[in-house]
């Protein structure tokens, strides 16, 4: 297959040239001709975080596992087909990545300019966007030290390791797992890093955004429900042999990936309990538990919807009126301001109005 000569311009070329020219004719004639002055709209920041830098990213990082479980495969000995035909799969998976670099490089070159021209416009979605990584580079992270530490059990029980070593399977599933701590660990890191970095200078207008509380409280529900499916899953197991009069190393070969699971979930869900406590403590939930925000604001005031949103940490109920001037962007410190403002009215009900250049606030029944 791989010496036999095939045309160019085969069905295959052909079938890909038309796609390419009908996806490349309707998206340019929409991105760069119908929303071209749509800077300001919400469902373009959809589009470039959600589709163009999650899916560039996701792109990207796939190929790159590929490639590297490829390498791992070939080091640990794994092939049992020529090395040619082993690694083929890198010409099959680099246009891929090719082309997700280059979708990539080409929307951050624009979210760039326009963050530039509007400064702070899209923080909330890069903020989202951040997460979002964050939390595919945990997942990552976990799936594959849950396999390290499965092998490691296997090993370090007798009797267990003599059967595992030559294998296929457990080349494989170490290769596997090297190359998903290869690829999440750095993923979830740098995020991770960041975000932290940002909680630590700017506090609780940081800890109040909804990205944030959605992550921790997401995070800390699928590693507790995850945990709890491995204890319950290797209890049984343990169980079950117990009544039955006999445990031996059989019992731990299977039941070590549920522990694996255990051990593993152990490993961050104490950490994040603890950050999410700290933000707790920090008052990220105290304006949504106290306060219903009611927003007056020109029809152009979308941005500033999307920004006190952030900074308060709740849903911004909005009514619309027809007003000719732009509303105001707030700076940090303004935003700051406005989140005092709107703890100090005593009521549970505030209504911010945003007319004519001016925010103003005020306790409503």
């Amino acid at each position: 297959y791989l010496t036999r000569p095939a045309p160019l311009w085969g069905e295959g070329m052909q079938r890909a040239v038309a796609l390419a020219l009908v996806g490349g004719i309707g998206w340019g004639f929409h991105w760069l001709a119908l929303a071209r002055v749509d800077t300001g709209s919400v469902l373009r920041q959809v589009y470039l975080y959600l589709f163009a830098f999650l899916g560039g990213a996701v792109t990207t990082l796939v190929v790159s596992a590929l490639v590297l479980f490829a390498v791992l495969a070939w080091a640990l000995g794994l092939p049992t087909v020529p090395t040619a035909q082993h690694f083929r799969i890198v010409p099959q998976v680099l246009p891929a990545l090719l082309v997700g670099s280059a979708l990539l490089a080409y929307h951050w070159r624009v979210v760039q300019g326009e963050s530039a021209r509007r400064e702070g416009h899209l923080e909330g979605a890069r903020r989202a966007f951040g997460y979002i990584l964050a939390g595919l580079g945990l997942a990552t992270l976990v799936a594959g030290l849950v396999s390290l530490l499965g092998l490691l059990l296997g090993f370090a029980v007798p009797g267990m390791g003599t059967p595992l070593v030559g294998m296929e399977p457990w080349r494989g599933l170490l290769a596997l797992a090297l190359t998903q701590v290869a690829i999440g660990g750095p993923l979830w890191a740098w995020h991770w890093g960041r975000a932290q970095g940002r909680a630590v200078r700017e506090g609780e207008a940081e800890r109040t955004t909804l990205a944030r509380r959605i992550f921790l409280y997401a995070v800390l529900c699928l590693l507790a429900l995850v945990g709890l499916g491995g204890a319950v899953g290797f209890l049984s197991l343990l169980l079950r042999d117990l009544l039955a009069g006999r445990l031996s190393a059989e019992f731990l070969g299977v039941g070590r990936w549920p522990l694996a699971v255990v051990l593993t979930t152990l490993a961050f869900l104490p950490y994040y309990w603890q950050v999410l406590r700290e933000d707790q403590r920090a008052g990220a939930e105290g304006v949504g538990r106290r306060k219903a925000i009611i927003l007056v604001v020109g029809e152009r005031g979308t941005a500033l919807r999307s920004q006190l949103e952030e900074a308060l940490g709740v849903s911004v109920h909005t009514l619309w009126v027809e007003d000719a001037e732009e509303p105001p962007h707030l700076t940090p410190e303004a935003l700051d301001a406005l989140r005092e403002q709107v703890r100090s009215i005593p009521g549970q009900r505030v209504l911010i109005v945003a007319l004519r250049g001016v925010v103003q606030v005020y306790g409503c029944r």
